[in-house]
């Protein structure tokens, strides 16, 4: 970079020596402030900075003074599309007009047509060139490194339009390719949509699985994921739905479907299961997802007993992961779910406290409830979440407990990148 510097800053010199104008165009706003910062630049005096920033008028007041004799202008790229540089200053016509110096190769040759464009405006004279840097040529391009030396100096420009082409259309081949896959990913989102809209619960299921499919498979970057379910088993969650399966039945289904689909061992994730009635029951506790069958079969154990206390048991649970968080290194996740009132109100206060007491990150906690109608529990729940540490959503029918569950299968797509196993 320090080598195409000396050469702007040397072709200014020669130019300015000359009685002319310079205008140098970069392909960045970043690039130009690393030119205006380096000795190079420094030592250019006077000198007019053009960028976006700017207020419209001293967009026009910099334009203006761009074709003076003696002036430097450094502008970014965008500037070379459609910025009327014209000259009425005929000592600058007399010299030579201005010059543009180019310091970037353009993927697109209309925009260094562009360019160029700006130098001879209305039958001025004007003159233009470019000084690029190497390592952007084969960052950008593929150039081969050292192979400029090997073609001959007329030649090189011809070589670098060729390489510029094929990466143009090697691009458009993506977009087109990309555009097809989005095409697709929205006829099957449509199609989820209605099946939601029409109440067709298996044709919404399936949607949502043909959803999951689309998202890239994981490739072995990224970090893990360390998953709480705390799960209600009292009474009320063997209540049988419209599909006859129970309550209970509906949220086992969208666990296993989160161990099957979106956990991977290879990323490190590790699963935990407690459910709670009058007492908690730890079924788990961060155990790989190397055996998933297995973990389906602990799933599946949850048997339906007793009542209701689950501030309890979420306290035993936040401050165990709380307990740990420091000493491990991945992504927490709880997922709290629950279809009643609690009998243990009167840890409202502690739990709050120690929900309070969430990290900004590294911790992401999810309550959700369904057919919880409004009255002072609700109210709780409500509170808990005021200050943003716990996200809390309330379903009003229990027949929408297969909705809460996908909640937690987009939340820990969102915290993994989008990879599925």
């Amino acid at each position: 970079m320090e080598s195409q510097f000396q050469s702007v800053s040397q072709a200014i010199k020669e130019c300015i020596d000359q009685g002319r104008a310079v205008i140098v165009f970069f392909e960045s706003l970043e690039r130009l402030q690393q030119f205006q910062g380096s000795a190079y630049g420094r030592n250019i005096r006077s000198k007019n900075i053009l960028v976006e920033t700017h207020s419209t008028e001293e967009k026009n007041y910099i334009v203006k003074r761009a074709t003076v004799v003696g002036s430097v202008t450094l502008a970014t790229s965008i500037f070379g599309r459609g910025t009327d540089f014209f000259s009425r200053d005929k000592n600058l016509e007399k010299n030579g007009g201005s010059h543009i110096i180019q310091t970037f190769l353009s993927l697109e040759k209309s925009e260094e047509i562009q360019i160029q464009g700006r130098t001879a405006r209305q039958g001025k004279k004007g003159s233009f060139g470019m000084i690029l840097l190497e390592s952007d040529l084969i960052e950008k391009f593929g150039l081969e490194p050292d192979s400029l030396s090997k073609i001959a100096h007329a030649d090189i420009y011809s070589h670098l339009d060729d390489l510029r082409i094929q990466v143009h259309a090697s691009q458009l081949k993506e977009m087109d390719s990309n555009l097809l896959i989005a095409n697709r990913r929205d006829e099957i989102s449509q199609k989820y949509l209605r099946a939601l809209a029409q109440n067709d619960h298996n044709a919404a299921i399936q949607g949502l699985h043909d959803i999951y499919a689309e998202l890239p498979t994981y490739d072995g970057a990224g970090g893990a994921i360390d998953c709480h379910f705390l799960i209600d088993v009292s009474g009320s969650m063997g209540s049988i739905l419209s599909n006859q399966r129970t309550q209970l039945r509906v949220a086992q289904d969208g666990i296993n479907h989160i161990i099957q689909n979106l956990l991977d061992e290879r990323r490190g994730d590790t699963f935990s299961l407690m459910c709670f009635s009058d007492q908690y029951h730890e079924i788990c506790l961060r155990q790989s997802v190397e055996n998933k069958a297995a973990l389906v079969n602990r799933v599946d154990s949850l048997q339906i007993i007793g009542g209701t206390r689950l501030y309890t048991a979420f306290l035993h649970k936040l401050d165990q992961i709380l307990g740990t968080i420091n000493e491990i290194d991945c992504q927490q996740f709880l997922f709290v779910f629950t279809d009643g009132a609690t009998s243990d109100s009167g840890l409202f206060g502690q739990l709050k406290m120690l929900i309070d007491k969430i990290p900004d990150t590294g911790l992401k906690c999810i309550l959700a409830g369904v057919g919880l109608g409004p009255g002072i529990y609700r109210d709780q729940l409500e509170a808990l979440a005021t200050s943003g540490k716990m996200e809390l959503i309330f379903f009003e029918s229990t027949e929408q407990i297969s909705d809460a569950f996908d909640v937690a299968a987009e939340a820990i797509v969102e915290l993994t990148g989008g990879y599925i196993s």
